[in-house]
């Protein structure tokens, strides 16, 4: 089930942590089972546990470990893959987030608030904002025909601002953000605008931890097709994001 004992050991207390009457008064509170005949709210929990613990690269693994596991069956119905895509997007994430605060209210209780804080990493926030001006008021910030104005990008880590800078508005929101992302530390959070495949690379070489959104126009580069149905319009890939231009990889590396 599990290659370490420890991970296999997280796994059920974990479970543990978050059962009982908070969990079933929960999922009624958002009406999580309505109309889920065999993938409830459990399973759903459980899965996505075991798929992140276990380190699984696709839901069509985690699938097939679940299935071939008796002990695992007993926790979780194992769902189709689609089920489990389509719950993934249309389950109330109210749920997951009721139960994180719930864990994190429990962990401070028993560990103490300041212990806690120094064994989470900080999460730090990067955000930029433009502000407009009338041309004529400022014409060396010009960005476009009629308007001037500044950026301005700032990196909060919960408390107060510890890095700001400000720009031309013109300027592209990376690169206003250099020397910002420097502590291995933290957790950076920041929006799709300032997607960058090679930048990204270079952050994760560093050690550096963020978590972003993806765009709407992803370039993709397949690296292997795992299983398809092409009937059915379900394609289970596994696949890197972005192009080898962008990205100036070899093409004989993998």
């Amino acid at each position: 089930m599990f290659p370490n004992k420890n991970n296999k050991l997280i796994f059920h207390k974990l479970i543990a942590e978050i059962g009982g009457s908070f969990l079933d008064k929960t999922i009624k509170k958002y009406d999580g089972d309505y109309r889920s005949q065999h993938f409830h709210t459990k399973s759903h929990i459980n899965s996505m546990l075991y798929l992140n613990i276990r380190g699984c690269k696709s839901l069509r693994e985690a699938k097939g470990e679940i299935s071939s596991n008796k002990k695992l069956r007993s926790l979780i119905n194992v769902p189709s893959i689609s089920q489990f895509s389509r719950k993934n997007a249309t389950r109330d994430y109210r749920i997951f987030e009721d139960i994180y605060y719930h864990l994190v209210s429990k962990a401070k209780r028993r560990f103490g608030a300041v212990r806690l804080m120094k064994d989470i990493p900080p999460v730090k926030i990067i955000d930029s904002t433009v502000i407009l001006t009338a041309l004529k008021l400022a014409p060396h910030f010009q960005m476009d025909s009629g308007r001037a104005g500044i950026k301005i990008s700032t990196l909060f880590n919960g408390e107060f601002p510890e890095k700001i800078n400000i720009v031309k508005g013109a300027v592209n929101d990376r690169k206003c953000i250099d020397g910002f992302l420097e502590d291995k530390h933290s957790i950076y959070v920041f929006d799709r605008g300032y997607y960058n495949y090679k930048w990204y690379d270079e952050l994760s070489n560093e050690g550096i931890r963020f978590v972003t959104r993806g765009t709407k126009n992803a370039i993709v580069m397949e690296e292997c097709m795992i299983s398809s149905k092409p009937y059915e319009n379900i394609y289970d890939t596994e696949v890197i994001l972005g192009c080898r231009l962008s990205r100036k990889i070899d093409p004989h590396s993998r």
